[in-house]
Order: structure tokens, then sequence, then C-alpha cells
């Protein structure tokens, strides 16, 4: 038996509905297509059936014991509510699988392969698939790139049919982010090529149109280089300056953790060289002069009136005791004056001060001191203060004192000097360093 079609269906619904206000008489039933004695159809029923169907309701059913005609009509009313039912179900079966579960394998299966419901079934199934292959494809391209692969893009056509609308908008957004994050990668790499390995300073990366966090880690890369590239750079200038005996050079470039340390490190060289060959220079000076005068009080008047000279330590030895003239005019020929004589001991006895007050306290009970080694970093009255109290006592403006300092930073040394030390050392201290710098104080 052959069921009829929807709209049959539905125009002998509004016939009904037309007649069954006016009593419309039973529909006879038909046996063996004849009239026959079969069971009046009930067209009151029928209508009802017919309106709940319309109304979305695929379970009403009509009877299935009618014979003839009438059988034939509520058969093939069955019929076609229950293929509506199972449309029904099937769409609401995969709206849950597919759509929420995540199965995008699932499709529907409407059981009637004939006419309409076959093209309906097909055009249902065509849709998932279309609306699934976005999805899909983002997939595949993510995937590719969560792996490091930046060759994968998305298709701009399905089948030879071009994308369009969101899904053309999709697929371009989702592309142009693959060659932003392929030209980012690319240019980074570059750059820490260049700069890295092959030792090529200043290099850039160079990523347009892009905006947002792309154009933020562009920038940040971009600085590291510079920053990298100006430190090198500085600190390769001054090296190669002192390689070359210039001293006055020093490392001004801004930079922190190791690279600050580096830097400190070489402008301490710097000025210990340079505080060394300035040494060395009074000293070839003393040497090569000292045979053109004739007494040691024309010594000391050409370093008194030499300005490059005038602060330079003198250690003056006597085979008999000064008078007291004879001490005044040595004291007079320059700013810095030991007097040696034959009694003067072999061995020194060491004061220690913990403090600044107690520093200042040895100094002034002890007139026989013969030089200070001042530690700057001292609790309370540090050492800048003690120096600055010591000196101006004019009794010690001649006294040595070496100024010692840890974790030195750059202008440390002139402080130091400008508060009233003679001498400046960094901590750790070298030994041959502080030997070196109390023989020449001390002339042992």
């Amino acid at each position: 038996m052959t069921a009829p079609s929807d709209a049959a269906v539905l125009d002998l619904a509004d016939d009904l509905m037309a007649e069954g206000g006016r009593g419309a008489p039973p529909l006879n039933g038909y046996k063996n297509g004849h009239d026959g004695g079969g069971e009046a159809l009930d067209l009151h029923a029928l209508l009802s059936a017919l309106q709940a169907m319309r109304a979305g309701d695929f379970s009403v059913r009509m009877p299935s014991h009618l014979d003839g005609m009438a059988g034939r009509v509520a058969d093939a009313f069955n019929d076609i509510v229950s293929a509506n039912e199972r449309m029904a179900e099937q769409l609401e079966h995969v709206g849950q699988v597919v759509g929420r579960d995540g199965k995008t394998k699932t499709r529907v299966r409407f059981g009637l392969s004939t006419g309409a419901w076959g093209d309906m079934e097909e055009s249902v199934n065509t849709l998932i698939d279309d609306l699934l292959w976005p999805t899909t494809q983002v997939t595949r391209t993510i995937t590719a790139v969560a792996k490091g692969d930046l060759l994968q893009t998305m298709p701009l056509d399905v089948d030879g049919r071009p994308l369009k609308g969101e899904f053309l908008r999709s697929a371009t957004i989702v592309n142009t982010m693959i060659k932003q994050l392929s030209v980012f990668t690319s240019e980074v790499t570059r750059v820490a090529r260049e700069v890295g390995t092959d030792g090529k300073l200043g290099g850039q990366a160079q990523v347009v149109e892009v905006t947002g966090v792309w154009k933020d880690l562009t920038d940040s890369v971009n600085s590291m280089a510079s920053n990298l590239t100006a430190q090198v750079r500085n600190i390769a200038e001054v090296t190669i300056a002192v390689a070359n005996g210039d001293l006055t050079r020093s490392i001004q470039v801004e930079a922190g953790g190791e690279v600050a340390e580096l830097k400190d490190n070489i402008n301490t060289m710097s000025g210990n060289l340079r505080l060394t060959t300035d040494r060395n220079t009074e000293q070839d000076w003393l040497k090569t002069n000292l045979a053109r005068f004739t007494n040691s009080f024309e010594v000391l008047e050409r370093i008194r009136d030499d300005e490059t000279l005038a602060d330079t330590p003198v250690v003056v030895f006597t085979g008999r005791e000064l008078t007291p003239d004879e001490d005044a005019q040595l004291h007079t020929m320059a700013r810095s004056v030991v007097v040696k004589g034959v009694e003067s001991p072999k061995r020194m006895r060491v004061l220690t001060a913990t403090t600044g007050l107690e520093a200042v306290s040895i100094v002034e009970s002890t007139p026989e001191l013969a030089i200070v080694l001042m530690d700057i970093m001292m609790p309370g009255m540090d050492g800048y203060e003690t120096l600055g109290v010591i000196r101006a006592n004019p009794t010690y403006r001649r006294l040595p004192i070496i100024a010692l300092r840890a974790k030195a930073m750059k202008g440390d040394q002139e402080k130091c000097l400008e508060a009233g030390a003679s001498d400046y050392l960094a901590k750790p201290v070298n030994t041959k360093q502080l030997r070196s710098a109390l023989r020449m104080w001390l002339h042992q």
C-alpha cells in the first residue's frame, strides 16, 4: 500500500475542517475497490488526528482495524505521522549527539529514501557536513600549529565551491593568524641567530601589520636585541680603549644582573689601572729628575710647585733627629710627608676600631699612628663622615688613610678621595694591592 503525500493529507484536512462544522456524513469503507459494507471512517476522529499532527503531536494514530477505503486512509495517515515522528526523533538525536556530545560522525536516518524524504535526509546531512567543516579544518590547522607546523592553512573552498559568509571570514582569520605567527617566528629566529650566534649586532625583527600582543612581543624582542647591542658595543669600546692605553674611558650603558656585574668589574679594573699608572708616572718622574736636584729640600719644592705632583705622598728618611724649623719646613713642601728617622720602629702595632667614633678616638689618642685603613661601610658614623672629622683637625691632614669599600660602584673612588682619603681599595681586598699601597705610604 502506497502512502499519500503530505500535501494530499493536508488538503484532505482542510476539506474535512471545512465540512466538519456542517456535520459531514461519515466516509463509508470500500473493500476490494468496490462499495462494501465495511466500517465507516469517523471523519471527526480523522480531523482531530490531523490537527494534533499539525500541532506537532506525532504520537497520534488512527484505528488500524478498518477495512476498505477507510482502512487505506487510516494506514496512510499512520504511515505519514510515523515518518514525521521518526524524523523528529532523528533530528533531536543528531542535535544531542553531534551538537552537544561532539560525536561529529553521526547523521540522520529517516528510514524513507524515496522522493522528498530521501532529499530531506540528504539535505539535513549535507547541512551537518557543511556546518562541521570549519570546525574540522580549524582543528586540523591548530593541531599542526601546536606541533610547530606553520605551513598548514584552511582551504577557502569545499569540493570546488568557494567559501562564503561567516565560513570565509573564519577561514581568513585563522589563515591570517598562522601567517602572522609564521612571520613572527621567522623574524625572532633570525634576530636570535644574528645576535646570539653570528655576533651580528643591531638586528631588529621586522613584522609588519601586527597589533595587540603580536606587536608587544615584537617590541620586546627588538628592545632586548637593542639593549644587548648597546651593552656589548659599549663594553667592547672601553676594553679596546684600555688595551690601547686609554684609561679615561668607562662603561656608561644601563645594565642589570650579570651584565651590570661585568660592567662594574671592568670599570673597577680600569680605575685601578689608571691609579696604578698615575703612581708609576709619578715615581718615574721622581727617578728621572731626582739626580738633577742638589738637596732634598729642592726636590720637595719642585713637587710642591708641580700641580700634577702636589698630592704625591713623600717619605723622608733622616739620619738624625730634625730640628723644629726643619720639621716645619718639610711639612710646607708637600701635602703628604711622613718622616722616618733612625729610631723608626721596624714593626708596627695594629689598633682596631669597629665604629667611626672609635676610629676618631684612636686617631686622637695615638699621635704615633702611621697609617689608617678605613672601612667606608661602618655602622653609625660611616667612613665618609669619619674621614671628614679626622681631616677637620689640622694635626691629621697628612695622616695616610686608605679607604676600603665593598660593592664598589662607579664614582666610589672619587667620592672617597674627595672625602679625605689618601688612597682607595675595593673589597674584597687584593693582598698584593694592599701590600703595594702600604709600601708606598709607609715606604717599608
